[in-house]
């Protein structure tokens, strides 16, 4: 799902004085997930991946506005963050509302705080969260909901009384019980990618098992099926 936004002036930070529109879409959705009991943390797979697009706007609000997609080379993550939220997927005539009083974010472990990497996805740079870590101890079916974050910037008029300049839904996913559970598929192409760059920032792989910690977000690649082993 995807939310472009309206464009933001900046005050302050690395866009100061610029104009500046943004999208955010999740590019990798989570299919499914193992209810996490204790200390048997189970992550929901495929790791979900939001991608943030960001477009200088000229001439903003006028018939000769224009915009052009910024180069992500040039781009400073730090300070950039993406935060995660739980929510039950909405009841049928909810019209899709989500309402704090239905969060369930206190069902996540794992890391829900993100800085990006700037990554090579199919020959495009590409800047992009990976949620790495997530497990959730409920069974059910979810959506997530992703909040992104410029701590180091302030735009000149504030969007929202909790500071986040951008915002998406994720498509649904199911968490099964452990007799239920049909066991994970091959890593996917954007995981696997996810993965080398934060080989090529100079991480360190621990162990066979290839997961990576990259601000405390874990990536782990499988190369074959993972069924479920039942007694």
């Amino acid at each position: 799902m995807l939310s472009a936004g309206t464009p933001i002036h900046f005050a302050t930070g690395q866009f100061a004085g610029q104009t500046v529109r943004l999208e955010v879409v999740e590019i990798q959705k989570a299919n499914l997930g193992r209810r996490s009991t204790g200390n048997d943390r189970q992550f929901i797979d495929p790791p979900p991946v939001v991608r943030l697009r960001l477009f200088r706007v000229e001439n903003a609000g006028t018939a000769q506005q224009t915009e052009a997609e910024i180069n992500y080379d040039a781009v400073q993550v730090v300070g950039f963050l993406c935060t995660v939220d739980l929510f039950p997927v909405p009841a049928p005539g909810s019209q899709g509302a989500l309402t704090e009083a239905s969060k369930q974010t206190q069902a996540l472990a794992g890391t829900i705080f993100v800085q990006p990497a700037v990554v090579d996805n199919h020959g495009r740079k590409s800047l992009l969260f990976t949620l790495g870590d997530l497990s959730v101890k409920n069974e059910g079916t979810f959506i997530l909901r992703y909040r992104i974050f410029d701590v180091l910037s302030t735009p000149l008029v504030q969007q929202n009384p909790l500071g986040f300049i951008a915002e998406a839904r994720s498509a649904p996913f199911r968490v099964y019980s452990n007799t239920d559970f049909p066991g994970f598929a091959p890593s996917t192409e954007l995981t696997k990618a996810s993965f080398l760059s934060v080989i090529k920032e100079g991480l360190v792989s621990h162990g066979p098992t290839k997961q990576l910690s990259r601000s405390g977000v874990k990536v782990k690649v499988r190369e074959v099926e993972k069924m479920q082993q039942r007694t």
